[in-house]
């Protein structure tokens, strides 16, 4: 299937940026670059003609799409720093504050050995999804992107990635989501609350599109407070914001318009 060849292509992209870039462009370059154009995963047969397939989760959870993008693109990101920047996984050190997330991690498969239940997927399936989702990916950011440095560059990369929707943006705005279908499957949710006041909200290669308008509104967010912070010398930041606000307000995502409103309060009145 042709995700299959999606996948090749992130595992050798990840390998060749761990070897030509410095680490930590490589490791944004490669989460950022698979968020947005990987295929979401082995969608259950059926799934595409389903009017409405309640049965897939998303990444948040295990369910039964194993095979998910959420957890191969960090797998592909640690691929690349265990062949080429060992140096920065041996410097991390571990803290208390990552003892919760550890226990969230590891809560599926605790319950399946104290509780003596039979969840499904199986309790060590679940964790082993839950480490290579939420663990490697807070793993990532804090082998690479912990101090002021670190942060800078994942907000940088974030503002970036929101400008990289683009092309798919103005396309399925005005034609509806089809661009996943053309290099992959029909999507499921493809016409899961694409219609808005005017025109089409984007799907790109996101689970659905409730899930790139929290992206772009968040990226919006990020690439405004990048824009207009103390330290910015570049005013082509200014051009990268106005472009990524007008492609959040575009999508027309309520939910993620506000929750980006009450982000800017927050920043701005921490400043």
């Amino acid at each position: 299937p042709a995700q299959w060849v999606g996948w090749a292509v992130l595992v050798v992209g990840a390998l060749l940026a761990f070897k030509l870039l410095p680490p930590r462009t490589a490791a944004l370059a490669v989460f950022f670059g698979g968020w947005l154009f990987a295929p979401v995963g082995m969608f259950p047969a059926g799934s595409s003609q389903a009017e409405h397939p309640y049965w897939i989760l998303g990444s948040a959870l295990p369910s039964d799409m194993g095979l998910h993008k959420a957890w191969l693109v960090p797998c592909a990101v640690l691929l690349g720093a265990l062949l080429f920047d060992r140096a920065s996984l041996r410097a991390f050190r571990p803290s208390w504050f990552d003892a919760a997330l550890l226990l969230w991690c590891a809560w599926p498969l605790l319950q399946s050995l104290l509780f003596v239940s039979e969840p499904r997927p199986a309790g060590a399936v679940a964790s082993l999804y839950l480490f290579g989702t939420w663990g490697l990916t807070w793993c990532i950011g804090r082998v690479y992107c912990s101090g002021g440095e670190g942060l800078s560059a994942l907000a940088r990369a974030l503002a970036l990635s929101g400008l990289a929707c683009l092309p798919f943006a103005l396309a399925e705005g005005l034609a509806g989501a089809q661009t996943y279908g053309w290099f992959f499957e029909p999507h499921p949710f493809r016409e899961d609350g694409d219609e808005r006041y005017l025109g089409w909200r984007p799907l790109g290669f996101f689970e659905n599109g409730n899930q790139y308008g929290l992206w772009i509104s968040l990226c919006a967010l990020v690439a405004v407070w990048v824009a207009w912070s103390r330290d910015a010398t570049d005013r082509r930041w200014r051009v990268v914001a106005g472009a990524v606000l007008a492609m959040a307000l575009a999508a027309q995502s309520i939910g993620g318009l506000m929750l980006a409103s009450l982000g800017a309060l927050v920043l701005w009145l921490s400043s």
